[in-house]
């Protein structure tokens, strides 16, 4: 077929030199290269500006022949020399053709990838192959005959490589198909090979080809003199593609060839155009290639719809079921966790993470082979915790968190969920939720822990949930207050509704709407600890703005006070906290009374107190019927409203599980 296309390419050259020199010109002929034309169709050129050219011409011709006058010699011959050098690029390019394929070699695939298993992807498989056959079958266009394009998005280590590596290996085999997985991923040269080939004049589908070559060990002076066609059909002939078999290409980090810079350069969102270019060349081709694409921003990939109209087919990918740790780590970590709470809280931290799952994991125990059987203390803890950070590439968050978490645990969270879901910093979850990847806000809380307030407590409460038992409920209070203290932090003094404060709660709405402001001590620990609520400190303590905990909580069940300051009138209010680990709040009385007998000695000077109750009870009718005025409380359901945005905790699955297990039945599955 390379042959054939060479040939037409030389007829077209030869008719256009023949138009040219046997046109009636008033300026004269010029030379024209023998070499150029045909043998039954040769011109004998004379040197001499002067003379007049002798050639063997068709009847008719010689009556159009002119002598080409003294002074434009040059001007007459430049049109000449034009194709002559397009007719040699021409040859040269066939040449380089033909010298590629002798250096073209197939990558291997990934064999890291090879070997994992395809659990909890098999439905997205399915749409990969649903799509194919769309595209072999014709169906895969839209109302103006393009090709739908299809794209895999999701946030670092999520396995958008491992989809499209699984997805060349199984449709590669059928019939018909042939797949190749290309990768601009940071462990390859080809961000620099394609930038080498870009420039102003670029067609960048013709740039990707030229790279897809260098991947296949063809070397860039030969790929650079190839067009876009030649370079896939060198791929195709190295795949053995008969002449109406698909080839289907799986582009891995387009994003990536945004990262480099080239001033005056007229492509200003590469990822987006060299997807857009790619795509028309689909459309072209029609059922006989197809193109997948994996980016990280879905936004992104989007912006090929608004930029050209062209429909494109999501692939995101959420996070895996919360229990699927039990299907894919062996035995010895699934003990483990049953027997050590905190194995099962760095299980659950990983939150259906593949690569956290997967390679973190595995990373730990062969860095830590004792902890599994002895159990990891806080130390092994938190290198753990470092080394699966490492190997899902979180190393990086540290700048971005330090922006980010006063803002993700604002009350009100100020932070853009839909831009952070877009840069695939969100983690989905089933049931819509969506979080901070859980991992990143410990390592992030470990490494900032001595210099940020805000970190301290939130490495705190991470603690307390690490060791955070089915039978330990006075660990709920701990948890609680440092939580507390890391939403007065991110809060910063400012006012808001306690409505807003204590979200997802039950409460009446004069208390719902009461303006208040958290204090926070200006120390770097916002809590402190006293003997007892009788301590003659504890007043003076909460003016100051520190959450007062009890040592022996022997105070009707009162864990701990926490004090703000009523906007407009700046009177202390002070909020008892109570946490109950109970099916059901029997008597309101006894609750009211219980804090009555807390607070006695502190009610005369004059505080006004309201009480804070966080149950795991799932009993929200009743709640809401006979909640006194003053009281907040929380059933299961809104207690984990209020806390999963530090990601999923053993609070959860072991307290809250079997409560919610109708609302988030994963919850449950995930228990040890």
């Amino acid at each position: 077929s390379s042959h054939h296309r060479f040939s037409r390419s030389v007829d077209y050259q030869t008719r256009l030199l023949y138009n040219l020199a046997y046109s009636d010109r008033p300026t004269g002929a010029c030379r024209i290269a023998p070499a150029l034309l045909p043998h039954s169709h040769s011109l004998t050129c004379v040197t001499e500006q002067n003379r007049r050219y002798r050639p063997s011409l068709p009847l008719g011709a010689r009556e159009m022949h002119r002598r080409p006058a003294a002074d434009d010699g040059q001007q007459a011959q430049e049109p000449y020399n034009k194709v002559r050098r397009i007719t040699a690029a021409k040859e040269s390019k066939w040449q380089r053709g033909d010298e590629a394929k002798r250096h073209i070699e197939l990558p291997g695939l990934l064999q890291h990838y090879e070997k994992q298993s395809l659990f909890g992807r098999q439905e997205v498989m399915d749409t990969i192959e649903r799509y194919i056959d769309n595209v072999r079958n014709g169906t895969n266009t839209d109302q103006n005959n393009r090709q739908k394009m299809m794209s895999c998005s999701g946030m670092k280590g999520i396995g958008r490589t491992s989809v499209l590596v699984k997805a060349v290996m199984l449709l590669g085999a059928k019939p018909h198909i042939k797949a190749h997985y290309f990768s601009f991923t940071n462990g390859t040269n080809l961000v620099n090979v394609f930038w080498r080939f870009l420039s102003n004049d670029s067609c960048l589908a013709e740039v990707f080809a030229r790279t897809l070559l260098v991947q296949c060990s063809v070397p860039e002076k030969i790929a650079s003199a190839l067009d876009f066609e030649c370079c896939i059909e060198l791929l195709r002939s190295a795949l053995g593609c008969d002449v109406d078999d698909t080839l289907l290409i799986c582009v891995d980090g387009i994003a990536n060839v945004k990262y480099h810079c080239m001033p005056g350069l007229k492509h200003k969102n590469l990822p987006v155009q060299t997807m857009s270019s790619l795509m028309r060349e689909a459309d072209r081709a029609k059922t006989k290639l197809a193109f997948i694409f994996a980016h990280i921003q879905q936004s992104a990939l989007n912006e090929v719809t608004s930029e050209s109209g062209r429909v494109v087919i999501p692939l995101p990918l959420p996070a895996l079921p919360l229990d699927s740790w039990k299907q894919l780590l062996s035995l010895e970590w699934v003990t483990a966790a049953k027997r050590h709470p905190a194995i099962h809280h760095l299980i659950l931290s990983c939150c259906g993470h593949p690569r956290a799952l997967v390679d973190g994991l595995s990373a730990v125990q062969l860095d830590q082979p004792t902890m599994l059987g002895d159990g990891p203390n806080d130390y092994f803890l938190r290198e753990a915790r470092k080394t699966i950070a490492q190997h899902c590439k979180f190393y990086d968050q540290h700048s971005f968190m330090d922006e980010t978490a006063s803002k993700w645990f604002h009350p009100n969270c100020v932070l853009d969920l839909a831009t952070l879901s877009r840069d695939g910093q969100l983690l989905e979850l089933p049931g819509g939720v969506q979080m901070l990847h859980p991992i990143v806000l410990l390592c992030w809380a470990q490494q900032r822990s001595r210099s940020l307030p805000l970190a301290n407590h939130l490495n705190q409460a991470y603690a307390v949930d690490a060791g955070l038992g089915p039978n330990t409920e006075k660990s709920l209070g701990p948890l609680m207050c440092h939580y507390e203290a890391v939403l007065r932090l991110a809060l910063n003094k400012q006012a808001t509704s306690l409505g807003s404060f204590y979200h997802g709660a039950e409460m009446h709405s004069a208390l719902h709407a009461k303006q208040v402001v958290a204090t926070v001590s200006g120390t770097f620990d916002v809590v402190v600890e006293v003997e007892n609520f009788k301590d003659k400190r504890v007043t003076e303590l909460l003016q100051i703005g520190y959450i007062v905990v009890s040592e022996d909580r022997v105070e009707g069940g009162v864990e701990y006070l926490a004090p703000y300051v009523e906007e407009g009138t700046k009177k202390l209010l002070v909020a008892a906290v109570q946490c109950k680990s109970v099916t059901r709040v029997k008597s309101w009385d006894n609750v009211i009374a219980e804090l009555n007998a807390a607070t006695k000695h502190l009610q005369s000077a004059n505080m006004e107190f309201f009480s804070v109750i966080y149950t795991t009870t799932s009993d929200q009718v009743t709640i809401q019927k006979e909640l006194p005025e003053d009281v907040v409380c929380y059933t299961a359901s809104g207690l984990f409203s209020f806390t999963k945005k530090l990601g999923i905790l053993r609070l959860h699955v072991m307290k809250l599980g079997t409560a919610l297990k109708r609302q988030h039945p994963w919850l449950q599955a995930a228990k040890a």
